[in-house]
């Protein structure tokens, strides 16, 4: 009989989201940068989303940035997580070519 320690679930209330942070940056071209010199990423995927978030704007799965300070930062296992205000999100990433950012030029 196996047994498994209990997973912790995280359910975010009223405005609220919750985004796991991406991990730090540990290579800057060929030099390898000592943990405690590498900076956090502002940036994050939304993991969960309370119930009164807006999802006309935001939804599991996207990748966002957001400031330095915001919200609540705490560690699951080895993973960041920071729990926030919608309005906090700064702005969505969106993975694009370049063809596109040269449409948008024009």
């Amino acid at each position: 009989m196996t047994t498994s320690a209990p997973a912790t679930v995280l359910i975010p209330r009223f405005k609220k989201i919750v985004v796991r942070r991406d991990p730090p940056e540990e290579k800057h071209g060929s030099i390898i940068i000592p943990t405690q010199h590498q900076r956090k990423p502002h940036t994050g995927t939304i993991t969960a989303l309370g119930p009164d978030v807006d999802k006309n704007n935001l939804d599991l799965g996207l990748r966002v940035m957001f400031a330095e300070y915001s919200g609540t930062q705490f560690t699951i296992g080895t993973d960041n997580y920071i729990v926030m205000e919608q309005t906090e999100v700064i702005a969505v990433l969106q993975e694009t070519t370049q063809e596109i950012i040269a449409d948008a030029a024009d």
